[in-house]
């Protein structure tokens, strides 16, 4: 047992010699299959930080990670599918979700008509409470002329860039909002301009305005009642567990929108980012089927009267195996090793700097801070272990190639 314990162990220190060989094509091949790998590593660590940043940008801006109201409100924001204020209240005590939560805020949320002597515009209008909406959205970190809202009992209205412009209205001027109320009575009054913001969205910038909560209660002749409840997680990983938290505790006639179910078209993109890496994984080991695979057809060729005499001999086919895997295993763990080095130093180096981009929007969402790497742990097992599992395959291919050889034949042709 001992010997051939210590055969094996032989074999596979020989098999690693072998890469010595032939130093410049094992150089080569350990090169390019590493490159390969720190190119997928790369572009896994852009693609999480794109994401993450994609989805940063979507629920900081206005909208939060869940969002809850009454069932068939988003589709059609009447201002009489409201509920308790009492709900909020409520749901900032339930110990059950302060493990997920970080922030949450209620809204009020109706269509209207905001208009000057110059021009009208339909928009959505949102009552917000300034101190729990500046925990959720970023408004308040985008105004670019005037202030935010602070005096919640004053007719003030936030009003985006574009459609001051459109409206020809600056801060301290007067607008006049329109709306019907939960009774269906045209209410009509004044507001002024308390600042001016911009998101760099256009859905936002030109169609959404803000007021303060009371004043949006009272325009509406609504009572003490809301229309959503917006939510900031910690973890955007965790909506789905809350929104199961959620339906729990507020029953059906509630609806738990998640940001993936609020913006569908951004899934989608990152969906898209994901097979877009396994597409590269793909390419990566088809690259390593060729490397290796020509990487052993040569050794082969070469030691093809050496395997003979080894056969002839009597080692036993499974040794075969042991000592052109070995060759493999080495020759792939060195590529992982270089790979990953390469790849995880340009993540960390990018995760530090980012990579500057011009103002672009994606999936709906408007980009416009640098794009950092994430290094994650899938990096460091998911990609270097199928690749090993891929590269070993290819080497069983010719293992039972050499383990199958007839050693009075290979003698015999190469005599």
């Amino acid at each position: 047992m001992k010997k051939e314990l210590r055969f094996c162990i032989f074999l596979i220190i020989f098999g690693l010699k072998n890469l010595k060989r032939n130093p410049r094509r094992s150089v080569l091949t350990i090169l390019a299959i590493s490159l390969g790998l720190a190119s997928l590593v790369f572009t896994d660590g852009l693609n999480e930080g794109l994401k993450r940043l994609m989805i940063f940008s979507a629920t900081h801006t206005l909208s939060g990670h869940i969002q809850i109201h009454l069932k068939n409100f988003k589709n059609n924001p009447k201002p009489e599918k409201h509920f308790p204020f009492l709900t909020f209240q409520k749901l900032r005590n339930f110990n059950s979700i302060k493990t997920y939560v970080k922030a949450l805020a209620p809204r009020i949320i109706f269509k209207g008509l905001i208009s000057s002597a110059e021009s009208s515009q339909g928009i959505l209008v949102y009552g917000i409470f300034p101190q729990y909406e500046k925990e959720v959205s970023k408004i308040d970190d985008v105004i670019w002329k005037g202030n935010y809202l602070k005096n919640p009992q004053k007719n003030t209205i936030l009003i985006g860039r574009r459609l001051a412009k459109k409206l020809k209205k600056e801060v301290g001027e007067r607008v006049i909002l329109t709306s019907g109320d939960v009774k269906g009575n045209l209410i009509q009054e004044v507001f002024v301009v308390k600042g001016i913001f911009e998101t760099g969205l256009r859905q936002i910038d030109e169609y959404v305005v803000f007021i303060p909560f009371k004043i949006a209660q009272k325009f509406l002749n609504m009572g003490n009642n809301i229309h959503e409840i917006a939510i900031l997680l910690k973890n955007p990983a965790d909506d789905q567990k809350l929104k199961k938290e959620l339906l729990k505790k507020l029953g059906a006639k509630y609806e738990i929108l998640t940001w993936e179910e609020i913006f569908p078209s951004l899934a989608s993109t990152i969906r898209m980012f994901d097979f877009s890496i396994i597409l590269m994984s793909l390419l990566l080991f088809a690259l390593v089927a060729l490397l290796v695979g020509n990487t052993l057809i040569m050794s082969f060729q070469e030691r093809y009267f050496e395997f003979g005499v080894l056969l002839a001999l009597g080692t036993e086919p499974f040794h075969m195996w042991i000592l052109i895997l070995s060759e493999v295993a080495g020759l792939c763990l060195l590529s992982i090793l270089a790979g990953l080095g390469i790849g995880e130093l340009l993540n960390f180096y990018f995760s530090l700097k980012g990579i500057p981009y011009t103002e672009f929007q994606l999936g709906g969402v408007f980009i416009s801070e640098p794009i950092k790497c994430v290094i994650t742990l899938r990096q460091f097992w998911f990609y270097p272990l199928l690749l090993f599992i891929f590269s070993m395959l290819i080497g069983c291919y010719y293992a039972r190639k050499a383990s199958l050889l007839n050693p009075a034949e290979v003698i015999t042709k190469t005599l």
